[in-house]
């Protein structure tokens, strides 16, 4: 099952208590949409899977075991060349967004530190892996070109940009007050006064009062 904001935001604040400082082990991709990666703190290893399965993306930690290929895929070796003995410097969220930034400092050819972003956008038919460095794209688990979206291609070189924002609040960032003052609103403005006004003198009849 997908996971809404709400609850990607609790997850992401678990596993950033749980794994930062870690380091990477080991990373497979067992499937095409799935990603798994072996985090070791000084005490503890974890597994993290990465899915962006259309109909059940996510993010979180599993004991769950998995088949392999014998022959890594692309993404899963660029993710090795990358990534392998990084350490989880940092963990957020895009407010209002189901995407998940894993930041990790990792050392490059040159044997000089680089900060290496794993973005898990997690939206629906949408969902993807981006690898991000110093805001460009290393590549994405499904390239996004030209012909598949005119607003945003996800393809190595190109600058990393978020996706468009739904017209809509951001509901962890909405305070109880305004949630409650939309609530009247969308009440007055659904239903007519007559029945609103019944509606409250029916439980004033009952000595209602709340």
């Amino acid at each position: 099952m997908a996971l809404d904001a709400a609850t990607l935001a609790l997850v992401a604040n678990e596993l950033n208590s749980t794994l930062l400082d870690a380091k990477i082990d080991k990373i497979f991709e067992p499937t095409r949409d799935e990603v798994l990666m072996t985090l070791r703190t000084r005490t503890q290893t974890f597994k993290l899977l990465l899915s962006a399965r259309s109909g059940s993306a996510r993010v979180c930690l599993t004991k769950e075991s998995f088949e392999n290929p014998l022959t890594p895929p692309g993404f899963c070796m660029l993710l090795r060349k990358h990534l392998t003995g990084g350490r989880l410097t940092g963990l957020h969220m895009e407010p209002g967004d189901r995407i998940v930034f894993f930041d990790f400092l990792c050392t490059n050819e040159m044997g000089d530190l680089v900060t290496n972003t794993l973005a898990a956008e997690l939206m629906g038919r949408y969902s993807n892996l981006v690898l991000i460095q110093s805001g460009k794209i290393i590549d994405a688990l499904k390239r996004v070109d030209f012909e598949d979206s005119e607003i945003r291609q996800l393809l190595p070189g190109l600058p990393y940009t978020l996706p468009p924002k739904p017209n809509k609040p951001d509901f962890l960032a909405t305070s109880a007050a305004a949630m409650v003052a939309a609530a009247c609103v969308y009440f007055c403005l659904t239903f007519p006064t007559s029945k609103i006004i019944q509606y409250f003198e029916r439980r004033m009849s009952r000595g209602d009062r709340r």
